[in-house]
């Protein structure tokens, strides 16, 4: 029976023959042969190569794939995949399909899975797969495959001597227009740099990850552009047409922070001329790319109070214009507005947004009457819009304020949004940051995020983004499951596709159901000790919310699954894959409590050495799929000195200089050609700051923040005493900086001794060193002079800097 989520294709005729049983192997041996066109598309000779993969890894027997031109007069059953002249003889009419359509249909004792496909790279989300979906299909259904985690260890296949597939006919197509679970692995690499881009540890994974997101059935049956549109906006608008951005309550219109998060005149018709010719410039220089204008605001709330845009609000009942604003003066004149508080004086500013859309859509109907719009609901306009109606071709990406395990009232509020929008007449896209959480530690609430999911499938989602999967396969193993699986089952029931996870682990399936029940009864804690702060700004007290405790009880569930496995070493491999899991979690926990408590001169040493251990651990465990070690490091690194211990191999920590340096800002960038890294120079008239946080959250930043209404962006200097021990005169000496954001130059006693440029994005988190030993003073006092480059953003020596000695 197809299953529900699947589109029923009924324009399909009926091939006339008679139909049988097809067998692929027989006793284990083969009894097939796959045939794909005389010139295939990418992914059709995917579709064969993982159908021969499955097959070989359940039975043992090797099916051949053949072009159908070499054929010949065969006397095996044939498996005709994609486009190939014997499917189109049997009446299967490919073009009748949808878009990604498939077909699985035996005749005359020949298979065929087909669909609509595309040219080019195979796992490519926008290109299309239908055949592909027919043979995964045919896998799931008929053989019983399941793809637990990326990479080997994670494909569950049943063994079979025989497989022999009955009398069938199904078709379908994928349940949304979009499916996507954004790489964190991607990302985390591109930010730590070609280093690790290059490494054979990313490229091995992000293979892995790949492969398993196209098993996932995740892609594009149409191609979307999306994400905060404006980014560059005020670079180039900001002086010509500054009618185009917020008009704020100091009557000025600019970014209150950095300016990609200049928030935008929505109501202002030049704003939605610019966008329009630009979209159908695109339109017309790719008539194959996306489809839609993009409308998507900045990552900020709705901050114009332009008389345009107030006048298409829809205040709530009760409300006066007049109490609306003098609310917004209040709010500015009390609260910081660097943070963006002061506009929850707005309330919710939905009915502008959607009026937004509407307008930019008219405008883009003259060009194309079938013209789309992408628009968030997010920040104070994720609330659905009280009076105006949109259409179907309003595509609305909703970002729920939600984060699980959620209290029942949290999840009602949500789903009352979505369906606001919905009722509304938009198509809506759940653009999501539920995966975002849990770091690298046992955190799972798998059975709640598919009820949800579920819920928004069976209420109008036609698409999803999901930022991010994570890729912490050992301790997220279930939630990722259900994320990736409910994508091809959007209606299934989560208990169901849980124990679709846990059979993977065959007699330990039990026990292994009981290990991450464990963890997700105590979700709910994790949650409450996460409620402050970012996605990632618990990881400082990973220690206080994953204890020894539970990771000793965790262990003993894990030892019970081990001890049932034992003996079937496909399912003990994969218990053993938890177990790496939970331990690599608890010397990540145990890294955040030495952080957090090691106090006194060794402290330092003993950071590093802890830091050593989980590395040495992540080293051997990078041939595995147990966690996502790129985007752990890049997180870790803002809140650990993540020294660079592979330079300090043969060299000593001697020390580490005082924490209270001075600082002297250079707005006008004249420092270096007046000399103050010369160390004779009087400092006395610099202010004291602390190298252990970003100048922006200490007194030295508040105070200038305070007198020009903003934050300091640019050159900096900081300038510290210390003394060189006499012992160290016949070493080398070195200092190793834990963090400066962005650049920075540096002179020892007047004497330049290196730079530290601004390359890559995450240059700002990396540790570096640099040697001083021909400026060094030993036995005596030595200066070192910082000057920092920041152009946006926090800025500062922001973490500790060490005396080294090789």
């Amino acid at each position: 029976m197809v299953r529900s989520l699947l589109v029923l294709i009924t324009c399909l005729a009926l091939a006339v023959g008679s139909r049988a049983d097809v067998t692929l192997v027989r006793d284990g041996a083969p009894a097939a042969v796959i045939v794909i066109p005389d010139s295939p598309v990418q992914v059709v000779e995917y579709a064969a190569e993982e159908l021969q993969h499955h097959v070989r890894k359940a039975s043992g027997a090797e099916l051949q794939i053949v072009r159908e031109g070499d054929l010949g007069d065969r006397p095996d059953c044939r498996v005709f995949i994609g486009d190939c002249a014997a499917t189109r003889a049997a009446g299967i009419n490919l073009d009748a399909l949808p878009p990604e359509g498939w077909v699985i249909r035996a005749i005359g004792g020949d298979l065929f899975l087909a669909g609509r496909d595309r040219g080019g790279y195979h796992l490519y989300g926008p290109i299309w797969a239908g055949s592909l979906w027919a043979t995964y299909e045919l896998l799931d259904e008929f053989l019983g495959v399941r793809w637990l985690w990326p990479g080997e260890l994670g494909e569950f296949v049943p063994a079979a001597e025989t497989i022999a597939i009955p009398d069938t006919e199904r078709s379908g197509a994928p349940a949304f227009l979009q499916r996507s679970l954004r790489s964190a692995m991607a990302l985390a690499a591109r930010r730590m740099g070609d280093e690790a881009l290059e490494s054979d540890y990313y490229r091995r994974a992000q293979a892995d990850e790949r492969v398993w997101l196209r098993r996932m059935q995740m892609g594009n049956t149409v191609e979307f552009t999306y994400g905060h549109a404006f980014g560059d906006w005020w670079e180039r608008f900001g002086e010509t047409h500054p009618e185009y951005f917020n008009l704020l309550p100091n009557g000025e219109r600019e970014p209150l922070g950095h300016p990609t998060q200049v928030s935008m005149s929505v109501a202002e018709p030049g704003l939605w001329e610019q966008m329009v010719a630009e979209w159908w410039r695109r339109r017309q220089d790719n008539p194959n790319g996306p489809v839609n204008v993009n409308c998507c605001e900045n990552d900020t709330a709705g901050l114009c109070i332009c008389d345009r845009c107030l006048a298409w609000d829809v205040l709530p009942p009760g409300q006066t214009h007049e109490e609306r604003m003098a609310q917004v003066a209040h709010n500015w004149a009390t609260l910081t507005p660097s943070e963006f508080r002061w506009h929850t004086g707005l309330g919710s500013v939905s009915d502008r947004y959607a009026k937004f859309y509407l307008a930019v859509q008219e405008l883009a109907r003259e060009h194309d009457p079938d013209a789309m719009v992408f628009g968030y609901a997010y920040g104070n306009y994720r609330e659905p819009p009280r009076d105006t109606r949109l259409n179907a071709n309003v595509i609305i990406g909703y970002v729920p304020a939600l984060r699980f395990p959620a209290p029942a009232e949290e999840r009602r509020s949500r789903r009352e949004e979505w369906r606001g929008w919905a009722d509304a007449g938009a198509r809506l896209l759940l653009r999501p940051n539920y995966f975002l959480y849990g770091h690298t530690m046992p955190y799972v609430f798998a059975e709640e995020f598919g009820r949800e999911f579920a819920f928004c499938a069976r209420n109008g989602m036609i698409g999803t983004d999901f930022d991010s999967l994570t890729g912490m396969w050992a301790t997220h193993g279930p939630n990722l499951y259900v994320l990736g699986r409910m994508h091809a089952r959007p209606t299934a029931e989560p208990r169901q596709v849980l124990a679709e996870y846990y059979a993977g682990f065959g007699p330990a399936a039990e026990q292994v159901r009981r290990y991450f029940e464990y963890w997700e009864a105590r979700s709910g804690e994790f949650m409450a000790g996460m409620s402050e702060g970012g996605w990632h700004a618990y990881i400082p007290i990973l220690h206080e919310l994953w204890v020894p405790e539970m990771f000793a009880q965790a262990g003993l569930l894990l030892d019970e699954a081990a001890e049932v496995a034992a003996g079937e070493p496909e399912f003990a491999a994969r218990v053993e894959f938890l177990a790496q899991g939970l331990e690599h979690a608890r010397l990540t926990a145990e890294v955040s409590r030495v952080f957090a408590e090691e106090r006194g001169e060794d402290a330092v040493a003993r950071q590093i050495d802890a830091v050593a251990r989980l590395d040495r651990v992540r080293e051997e465990l990078e041939g595995t799929n147990v966690a996502n070690f790129l985007l752990a490091k890049w997180l870790e690194r803002r809140y650990w000195d993540r020294w660079p211990t592979e330079e300090l191999v043969g060299k000593e920590i001697v020390g580490q200089l005082p924490v209270q340096w001075r600082l002297r800002w250079d707005p006008d960038e004249v420092g270096r050609a007046q000399g103050w890294f010369d160390p004779a120079l009087d400092a006395t008239d610099w202010v004291a700051v602390s190298v252990e946080s970003a100048w922006e959250k200490q007194a030295a930043g508040e105070a200038w923040r305070a007198e020009h209404g903003r934050d300091y962006d640019g050159l900096a200097w900081y300038r510290v005493e210390f003394e060189v021990p006499e012992g160290l005169r016949e070493r080398k000496v070195y200092l190793l900086f834990g963090a400066v954001d962005e650049g920075a130059t540096v002179w020892a006693n007047g004497r330049l001794i290196g730079e530290h440029p601004f390359v890559n994005p995450d240059d700002w988190t990396a540790p570096f060193t640099m040697e001083f030993t021909d400026a060094a003073r030993f036995g005596a006092e030595n200066t070192v002079v910082v000057l920092v480059e920041d152009r946006s953003g926090a800025g500062g020596v922001w973490k500790p800097v060490l005396l080294v000695a090789e």
